[in-house]
């Protein structure tokens, strides 16, 4: 019997870190954007890869897919249905989000030894990728951006 080849997305699965740390993260994120979401929209979010490398953007560097953020928008503002792609502005909130959950995490020193991972996160029906490097910051100064996010919340 011959065996089907996996996909990208399920190999990328099957290397998925179970680290508690991460997964401390993701509910983390989980928990900030339910918040601000109204209470029927169901969120999750799960780790499904680490190793990435960023190259673009501030520090600690995120991006998310087109699908990501017309899961948001759908979600936020009651677009139902959303399928065409929306600009990046309106996925800021998104992204200022994540980086509190993110601050929160590294604050409570629950971290562990990641340094880039990617997210698939789901909104109702809808559901993207986000990506988060933080590879090139060390301890210290990740420490001190995560103070930053704090203060001016």
């Amino acid at each position: 019997m011959k065996l089907p080849k996996l996909s990208h997305d399920e190999i990328r699965a099957l290397r998925a870190p179970g680290d508690e740390e991460l997964s401390e993260l993701a509910e983390r994120i989980s928990a900030h954007l339910a918040a601000n979401l109204a209470a029927h929209v169901p969120v999750d979010v799960r780790v499904i890869s680490t190793a990435l490398r960023i190259q673009e953007g501030d520090l600690p560097r995120m991006r998310a897919d087109d699908e990501l953020l017309t899961a948001w928008v759908a979600a936020r503002f009651g677009s139902v249905g959303v399928n065409q792609v929306v600009p990046a502005y309106l996925g800021e909130s998104l992204l200022a989000k994540i980086r509190q959950a993110l601050a929160e995490v590294v604050l409570r020193e629950k971290l562990g030894e990641a340094s880039s991972l990617c997210l698939e996160i789901t909104m109702n029906s809808q559901h993207g990728r986000l990506e988060l490097d933080w590879s090139d910051m060390s301890a210290s100064a990740l420490k001190d951006w995560a103070v930053k996010q704090w203060a001016t919340r």
